[in-house]
C-alpha cells in the first residue's frame, strides 16, 4: 500500500528558497524508504510543501493504520519554528 505524507508550511517572513535548501539538506541526510519532492506554491510565496511517499507492507497490522514516518515527523518539528505546519498522512486507493 502506498502511504503519502504531506508537510505543508505557511512561512512567517522567511525566504522560501533558503528554507527549501534547508529541507533538501535534511532530506539528503535521511536514510529511509521515502520518495521525496519539495514544492513552492505557484502564487503564494510563503508556502512550501514536502511530499513524502513510501510503500508499506499491505499485509501488516500497521499498514491498516499507518502512522507518520520518522522523516515526516522530524521535518514537521524542524519547520514549526518557521511558521504554521500541517502534517498529514494519506493512503493510496487501490
Amino acid at each position: 500500500m502506498t502511504v503519502m505524507e504531506l508537510v505543508h508550511l505557511r512561512m512567517a517572513g522567511e525566504d522560501p528558497e533558503w528554507l527549501a535548501d534547508l529541507v533538501r539538506r535534511a532530506v539528503r541526510e535521511a536514510d529511509g524508504p521515502e520518495r521525496i519532492k519539495v514544492f513552492r506554491h505557484a502564487s503564494v510565496d510563503s508556502d512550501l510543501l514536502i511530499h513524502l511517499e513510501r510503500e508499506d507492507d499491505a499485509g501488516s497490522k500497521e499498514a491498516e493504520n499507518p502512522k507518520a514516518g520518522e522523516l515526516g515527523t522530524r521535518l514537521a518539528a524542524l519547520l514549526k519554528m518557521y511558521g504554521m505546519v500541517k502534517h498529514s498522512v494519506w493512503l493510496g486507493v487501490e
